[in-house]
């Protein structure tokens, strides 16, 4: 089976287990979270082999982990670092977020680890929509450096100047953008 169909397969019971409120079930959540981790060590995982093969790479600075997901990367990436270093973890979906967190409290490495439940993006324009359904909880934040969404406004207080930020939570339906012009 490639990689490409395992994954596929990974995805679908994933999506249907979420669907079904199986991760409500701690056993379940705990076996999903073992044969997942394992999934991605044997048929995904590119980096954990380079962080044995060549530690210099990662061992002095910190890492951005983007799309953290559930946390698996971060706790490879955690293995490789030295002190002081640190993965800083992004993460913009709540579930996957929620997620994350127990990962990292359950492995102890909440020192060597800092999630964030917030996207990152590198271009020149963001522009956000607020669903006007599902509505989740959201903050922004703006200075004339960045501009930040979180679900909660601690995932934004501890940028750089957050504390000068214009923040406000943004209206359901509302298109707001930055850097860029819309086309309709």
């Amino acid at each position: 089976m490639s990689n490409k169909s395992s994954s596929n397969i990974f995805t679908r019971a994933y999506n249907l287990a979420r669907s079904a409120g199986l991760f409500e079930i701690p056993l379940f959540k705990r076996f999903f979270l073992f044969s997942y981790f394992l999934y991605k060590r044997w048929y995904e995982d590119p980096f954990w082999a380079l962080g044995k093969r060549s530690p210099e790479l990662f061992g002095n600075g910190d890492i951005l982990d983007v799309g953290a997901n559930i946390g698996y990367t971060a706790c490879v990436f955690v293995e490789t670092i030295k002190p002081p270093g640190k993965v800083y973890a992004f993460e913009p979906d709540t579930a996957s977020f929620a997620t994350l967190g127990e990962v990292i409290r359950r492995k102890n490495l909440g020192d060597a680890v800092e999630i964030f439940n917030m996207a990152v993006g590198s271009a020149d324009g963001f522009a956000v929509l607020r669903d006007p359904i599902a509505c989740k909880p959201a903050v922004m934040a703006e200075t004339d450096e960045w501009v930040a969404m979180a679900s909660e406004y601690r995932a934004i207080a501890v940028l750089p100047g957050a504390e000068d930020a214009v923040s406000w939570e943004p209206d359901p339906g509302q298109v707001y953008s930055w850097g860029t012009t819309l086309v309709a």
